[in-house]
């Protein structure tokens, strides 16, 4: 047991670490506590209200550390009985936002990278627009085809031209000819489309032929897709060589102008956007990446308050030794004391809607 002048000493020097602390941190960091909820939630990071949620749980922090200050104003008047229960539950309440400053710690990190990933996949939208106007078509492509589908909620006219040479075989069928394909053969019956040339390039709607040749022109529904292949006998496209490069534009389009579409670009497929898409997507690219910005500063405050909250829990302590000492909470010098643990927990909540 320390003595009395030992313990005030000790007291002092302890006020003294308590002073050079960044209580700023600190304070900040219990914005933590009120998010934890989130970390839960099965919805995507975008859905998260990060802000809504945040200011929603502050309140609710403030009353928790409101009720601690509580308990610690009661101590002076309490007998030594009674103030030795008030402050083990003091203890206890430190123990607490300690342990969910660590899990908070791993958790916010986790939900930085779930929004880290939405962020990447919304990017990865956003840097499909396509610039270089064209799709590529190979001769010996029978599966996976290139392809060109309407997003829009409205009808379109598609007008197409192809430059390039192929063949639909080797030996006697290896010559190399343009879009609208080679004379017909004997053959000709064997083909996907037998109505057309063979090598001719075809365009295909839910596997109808709707048009064909160097230059095209056909409509796209809402929500339809043609794909473009080279006719030759199905089953025989593995010896032909190569390829069409596909030149698109909309020649018709009612009710929108050209500032409003835009053509995006996934490997080798094709879809026409509504601009209006693009514009939700860029909200959604900034919400996510203020959602990272936040959750891993949250996390790396948690991680701070986990550390410093052992200075509240060493200032309660000490009360502790002082009562223990003297058993009392209203003496001169242990009312000192707990005036500091009052400060210091007071200053958790300092301006705390500041901290979102």
């Amino acid at each position: 047991m320390y003595t009395y002048n030992e313990n005030k000493m000790k007291m002092s020097a302890l006020s003294e670490k308590i002073l050079l602390s960044k209580a700023k941190i600190v304070w900040k960091t219990l914005v933590v506590l009120a998010l934890s909820v989130l970390l839960f939630a099965p919805t995507p990071a975008l859905a998260l209200d990060y802000n809504g949620t945040l200011q929603t749980y502050i309140s609710n922090t403030k009353i928790e550390i409101d009720g601690v200050l509580t308990s610690i104003k009661k101590l002076p008047s309490q007998s030594y009985e009674n103030g030795k229960t008030t402050l083990a539950e003091i203890d206890r309440n430190l123990q607490t936002i300690q342990t969910n400053a660590g899990k908070n710690a791993q958790n916010f990190q986790k939900l930085s990278d779930r929004a880290q990933k939405e962020y990447e996949q919304v990017l990865a939208q956003l840097n499909q627009q396509d610039t270089s106007g064209r799709l590529s078509v190979s001769a010996n492509q029978e599966t996976n085809l290139p392809s060109l589908t309407n997003n829009l909620n409205m009808p379109v006219i598609i007008s197409i031209s192809a430059t390039g040479k192929w063949n639909y075989g080797s030996g006697s069928f290896s010559t190399l000819v343009n879009a609208n394909g080679t004379p017909s053969s004997i053959y000709q019956s064997a083909m996907r489309f037998p109505n057309i040339m063979p090598a001719a390039l075809a365009t295909v709607k839910n596997n109808t032929l709707v048009g064909f040749g160097i230059q095209q022109r056909f409509t796209l529904l809402s929500n339809e897709t043609v794909s473009f292949i080279n006719n030759d006998a199905p089953g025989n496209y593995g010896d032909n060589s190569g390829s069409q490069s596909i030149n698109y534009s909309i020649s018709i389009f009612s009710r929108i102008n050209e500032k409003d579409y835009f053509f995006s670009k996934e490997g080798n497929k094709l879809t026409i956007e509504s601009y209006e898409k693009t514009r939700n997507l860029e909200s959604q690219k900034q919400r996510l990446a203020n959602g990272i910005v936040l959750t891993n500063k949250i996390s790396k405050l948690s991680d701070d308050l986990e550390k410093r909250v052992n200075l509240a829990k060493q200032k309660s302590g000490n009360v502790k030794e002082y009562a223990d000492a003297l058993q009392s909470f209203n003496d001169s010098d242990i009312i000192s004391e707990i005036a500091e643990l009052d400060r210091l927990v007071a200053n958790l909540t300092n301006n705390l809607t500041l901290g979102s």
